[in-house]
């Protein structure tokens, strides 16, 4: 089986995948020894020939994640051969090929437009949600969190995170950790409105990259404090990585910064960021976090601990 997931918006992808993922584990290996995640390189040909084919331990079915497909291979030389091992997948595999890229970007590679044929293959496409679709998303969560909202704050939340998911549930669950019940009036909104997941997270960047440790926990635990889980957290510096790593591929390309799917106001905040990291550090570092996550979610490690080894880990890199 052939699942094909796309899209900028991660916080519903990633959600999909986690979903994918669980009832996998569930319903065949609770052990998740037959459950890998691949990050696709030009000659990572061979590991994913050996993940897609060997045959399963104690399983009768196999679980293979590939990342970054669309992004490393990229000439037709190249997804000729990807093609031929993911049309031939054995039965008692599933494999999903997850990508961040827009849904757009995707639609125009011939490698993508030609994996879509691939016989029995499912597709999850996750496009930023439209402003009444993401009200009524916001006003769902609001339910869950037992949290009340004026309208107006409910607005401000919505422009102030640019339909940036991650942030969003983030101004959130901060909200909602310092209502007094169920309620946040005006004056505390606007003192914990200033303080945004996502200027954080940018600040924490570049906290690390100048090797500021104080001021880096400092902001690490501000998060916390403002009611943002270490999943959340976990998910907004992959984001982060990733987005930096879109970047300083844009820089090497020397292509205009309208490419990175962000909201326009943070590309050239993005781009400056992006030349403070070595490209060679920001890789290792996303693999880190994507292995760390799914130690996370295998429960091998607590979410709280893989943040600080993360953040420490790249402090001292």
């Amino acid at each position: 089986m052939l699942i094909l997931i796309s899209g900028t918006n991660t916080f519903f992808s990633l959600k999909k995948l986690a979903q994918l993922r669980k009832a996998f584990a569930d319903k065949f290996d609770p052990s998740g020894i037959n459950i890998h995640s691949i990050e696709v390189t030009k000659n990572g040909l061979g590991d994913a020939r050996q993940a897609l084919l060997s045959q399963g331990f104690l399983s009768e079915k196999r679980f293979v994640v590939l990342r970054n497909m669309f992004t490393s291979i990229t000439t037709k030389p190249e997804y000729r051969h990807w093609l031929e091992l993911l049309s031939s997948l054995p039965d008692d595999v599933i494999c999903i090929v997850f990508t961040s890229l827009p849904i757009e970007k995707c639609s125009k590679s011939p490698f993508y437009k030609a994996m879509k044929m691939t016989e029995g293959v499912i597709e999850y496409a996750f496009p930023p949600l439209s402003s009444s679709r993401l009200r009524v998303h916001v006003e769902t969560e609001l339910e869950r969190l037992h949290l009340r909202l004026t309208s107006e704050q409910i607005s401000a939340v919505m422009s102030g995170t640019h339909n940036d998911m991650w942030a969003l549930h983030a101004e959130l669950h901060k909200l909602a950790a310092a209502a007094t019940q169920n309620v946040v009036d005006d004056r505390l909104f606007q003192a914990l409105s200033s303080h945004s997941a996502m200027d954080d997270m940018f600040a924490l960047m570049d906290a690390i990259s100048e090797k500021r440790s104080k001021q880096a926990l400092h902001l690490l635990q501000r998060q916390r404090l403002y009611g943002s889980s270490d999943i959340q957290l976990l998910s907004m510096l992959i984001r982060q990585v990733r987005l930096l790593l879109q970047a300083k591929s844009a820089l090497a390309h020397k292509e205009d910064e309208s490419s990175l799917a962000v909201p326009p106001f943070l590309r050239a905040k993005l781009m400056k960021q992006a030349t403070l990291f070595d490209e060679g550090r920001l890789r290792a570092l996303h693999e880190c976090l994507f292995s760390s996550d799914d130690r996370v979610k295998s429960g091998f490690i607590s979410a709280d601990l893989a943040v600080d080894r993360i953040v420490i880990g790249m402090l001292a890199a």
